[in-house]
C-alpha cells in the first residue's frame, strides 16, 4: 500500500493511500482521488482490514501544509502516539499488515463478482432495472472509465418487480447475503431502503432520493459468484415473480 501526496492548485492539499476509493468505490482501483474521498477511503479500508487502525488516513490537510511529504508521520507522532497514546498492540499490528497484504486480491474478486451479478440481474425478467456504473448506459459510466480504469465498484442497486411487498419478500428470503447497511465487507450484503434506511420518508420523498418501493442495494462480497447468484435467484422466486426462462 503506497502513501502519496495529492495536490490541488499546485500545492499539497491532502495525503492518503494512493490506492483509494470514493464513497462507494472499491479501494485499489482509483486512478485520481479527490479530497472528498479521504474519509470514504478510511471507511472501506476499515471493512476490508481486520484491525480498525486507519484513522490516520483522514483529516491531514493541516499536516500536509506544514510538513509536506512527512505529513503522515507528523500526524501519527503528534496526535495518535503522543497525545492519545494510540500505539497498536502487536496482535493488532499483525492483523492490519496481514489484511493489507491481500486487500488488492480481494478487491479484484469484489469487482469481478459484481460484474457477473449485474449482468445476471440485467438479463433477468423479474428485475425492472439495474443501476450499475459498469454498464455503458449508466450516467456515471464515463466517470468510471476516467477514475477506475473502466472497472466498476462492487456496489449496485436494482428494482424488484412487484413493488414494496415483493421487495420485502425478496429481502427476507436472502440466505447467503447478510441484511446489513454496511458497504465493502468481504461478505455479500443487501439492504431494502424503502423498509429500512428510508422508511421514515414518504413515497414521494423516497422517489426524489432515488429509492423505489422494490429497490434493493447490494454490496457484493468475495464468495463464489455461483453461490451469490443462486441466492439472488431463489430470493427472486420467493418474491413471487416467475423464475427465469
Amino acid at each position: 500500500m503506497v502513501i502519496g501526496a495529492l495536490s490541488h492548485g499546485g500545492r499539497p492539499s491532502s495525503l492518503a493511500f494512493c490506492e483509494a476509493d470514493t464513497t462507494c468505490v472499491d479501494v485499489a482501483i482509483v486512478n485520481n482521488m479527490p479530497d472528498a474521498a479521504l474519509e470514504a477511503t478510511e471507511r472501506q479500508l476499515r471493512s476490508l482490514l481486520d484491525a480498525a487502525a486507519l484513522d490516520v488516513v483522514v483529516r491531514l490537510r493541516f499536516y500536509t501544509l506544514h510538513y509536506g511529504a512527512k505529513a503522515f508521520v507528523g500526524r501519527c507522532r503528534s496526535v495518535y502516539q503522543r497525545t492519545m497514546g494510540s500505539v497498536l498492540s502487536p496482535l493488532s499490528a499483525f492483523l492490519l499488515l496481514q489484511g493489507i497484504e491481500t486487500v488488492a486480491l480481494r478487491v479484484e474478486r469484489h469487482v469481478e463478482n459484481a460484474r457477473h451479478v449485474a449482468e445476471f440481474l440485467r438479463d433477468d425478467p423479474r428485475v425492472g432495472s439495474v443501476n450499475y456504473v459498469g454498464f455503458p448506459d449508466n450516467p456515471y459510466h464515463a466517470l468510471a472509465q476516467k477514475y477506475l480504469g473502466g472497472r466498476a465498484c462492487s456496489l449496485m442497486t436494482f428494482e424488484v418487480k412487484g413493488g414494496q411487498d415483493a421487495g420485502t419478500r425478496f429481502y427476507d428470503a436472502l440466505k447467503l447475503f447478510k441484511r446489513l447497511v454496511n458497504l465493502g465487507e468481504s461478505k455479500s450484503l443487501a439492504c431494502h431502503p424503502a423498509s429500512t434506511t428510508h422508511r421514515q420518508m414518504s413515497p414521494e420523498e423516497q422517489r426524489v432520493a432515488g429509492v423505489g418501493p422494490g429497490t434493493i442495494r447490494l454490496s457484493i462480497g468475495i464468495e463464489h459468484v455461483d453461490d451469490i447468484i443462486a441466492d439472488l435467484d431463489q430470493a427472486l422466486r420467493a418474491a413471487g415473480n416467475s423464475p427465469c426462462a
